[in-house]
């Protein structure tokens, strides 16, 4: 009897217990920052060098079609999924024009090892499901090797050249076309055609071109061509140049002199910008945001709404 009175004592201690410590227990609570800009490192992973390339992408896509581009990476997003904790953050920035819903948030939790993209109601039609998950599939392999600056520009490259191509507008960076490589993809199968025919056209053309050297007048076989420059031509001139003939098996030669043709001035670069087309923009630097020299605040928050829309990866 006192053991089973004990027993009940116990039981009614712990109830108790949970009833008022219980509530006291809780998890923490996700971290939602405000927005810096558009490209928000809130651990410290991106160069200063990267940031700003990503903040002329975001900037060179507002500017063409009027779609706000956003970054934010984080450490963790504690007990809720990076879902959303994407859906909750894209609604507090409100991202993209109210009425347009044209906004794109990147989200990459950097402890938890996963990364999600979310879709603007306005964008849902060209950024959908599928090519949310090709732009992240794009982005974790760099993931895995700590290169994010890289991985999160290659993925959101291939996302903006998306909606480029959708507003029918051509976005530049650093002079280079943005351009996506999923049409290669759909003329693969005539590269696979058309490839081997070529080849097989250079081969010929090479026996061709053998077949068509002179014979030696003494023994019949093929002779050897050598060019040698006499002259150097000019821009405004041509020059003079000789064709010495020789046959490898007997030893005869013979040379013919012929003019060849005035240079010609090949120009670099865009018409009228006086500048040479680099490798493209991870060589070399960009030339900085086009208004006021350097960036200030997000571009493109303006209480747009997210559609739910996007992928989810791990790496």
């Amino acid at each position: 009897m006192k053991g089973l009175y004990r027993t009940a004592t116990g039981l009614v201690l712990v109830v108790l217990w949970l009833f008022f410590a219980g509530p006291r227990i809780s998890f923490a609570a996700p971290f939602y920052p405000d927005p810096k800009g558009n490209i928000n490192d809130y651990v410290g992973v991106l160069t200063a060098e990267e940031t700003a390339k990503l903040e002329a992408l975001a900037d060179e896509l507002w500017k063409k079609t009027e779609t706000a581009l956003a970054v934010a990476i984080i450490r963790t997003t504690e007990e809720e999924s990076i879902k959303m904790y994407a859906v909750k953050l894209y609604e507090r920035w409100g991202i993209g024009l109210k009425g347009k819903d044209k906004g794109l948030l990147l989200v990459v939790a950097v402890d938890d090892r996963k990364v999600t993209m979310e879709v603007g109601y306005g964008l849902e039609p060209v950024i959908t499901d599928a090519r949310a998950g090709r732009c992240l599939d794009e982005m974790t392999p760099y993931f895995k090797e700590n290169q994010y600056g890289k991985g999160i520009y290659q993925g959101l490259l291939k996302a903006a050249a998306y909606i480029a191509e959708d507003a029918g507008v051509e976005l530049e960076l650093n002079g280079t076309p943005v351009g996506t490589e999923d049409e290669v993809g759909d003329v693969g199968w005539l590269l696979g055609i058309l490839l081997p025919v070529v080849l097989v056209f250079l081969g010929l053309g090479a026996v061709i071109a053998i077949l068509a050297r002179p014979k030696c007048p003494t023994c019949g076989a093929r002779l050897i061509a050598q060019d040698r420059i006499i002259q150097k031509a000019t821009y405004s001139a041509g020059g003079l140049a000789s064709r010495l003939y020789r046959c490898t098996r007997c030893g005869y030669t013979r040379e013919k002199l012929y003019k060849t043709a005035p240079l010609i001035r090949i120009h670099t670069g865009f018409p009228g910008t006086g500048k040479t087309m680099g490798p493209g923009p991870w060589f070399g630097g960009f030339g900085g945001p086009s208004k006021g020299g350097g960036f200030s605040g997000p571009k493109g928050f303006g209480g747009g709404r997210s559609g739910g829309g996007g992928a989810t990866r791990g790496w």
